[in-house]
C-alpha cells in the first residue's frame, strides 16, 4: 500500500469523530491532520455537548479564523476542557482574537 492509500488526512478524522464513543474520551491528539473548518463541526459538536473531553490537540492542521470561530462557539457551552494546542495552525490575530473572546468574559 502507497503512503496516498494510507493517508486519508480530513475525510478519515470526520469519519473517525462520528462514529467512535467520543462521549467518553479524555484526551483527543490529531496533529498533523489538516484539520479545517468542516472537520471543526464535527469536533464542535462533541466540545458543544459538554463531554468530559480534557485536553485537545489540533497541533500543524489547517485552523484559520473560520475553524477557530466554530470552536470558540463550541467552547462557550464547555466546562470540561482544561487543555487546548492550536500551535502551528494558521488562526492568524483574529483566529487567536476570537478564541480570547471566550476567556475574557
Amino acid at each position: 500500500m502507497s503512503y496516498e492509500e494510507s493517508d486519508r488526512g480530513p475525510d478519515f478524522v470526520r469519519c473517525a469523530l462520528k462514529s467512535c464513543e467520543l462521549f467518553k474520551i479524555l484526551h483527543l491528539s490529531l496533529p498533523d491532520n489538516m484539520i479545517g473548518e468542516k472537520e471543526m463541526l464535527d469536533i464542535a459538536y462533541v466540545l458543544s455537548r459538554n463531554t468530559p473531553l480534557k485536553h485537545l490537540n489540533l497541533r500543524n492542521n489547517v485552523v484559520d479564523a473560520k475553524a477557530a470561530l466554530i470552536l470558540a462557539n463550541s467552547l462557550a457551552t464547555n466546562s470540561n476542557l482544561r487543555q487546548l494546542d492550536l500551535t502551528h495552525n494558521k488562526l492568524k490575530d483574529a483566529g487567536i482574537a476570537l478564541l480570547m473572546e471566550i476567556f475574557i468574559i
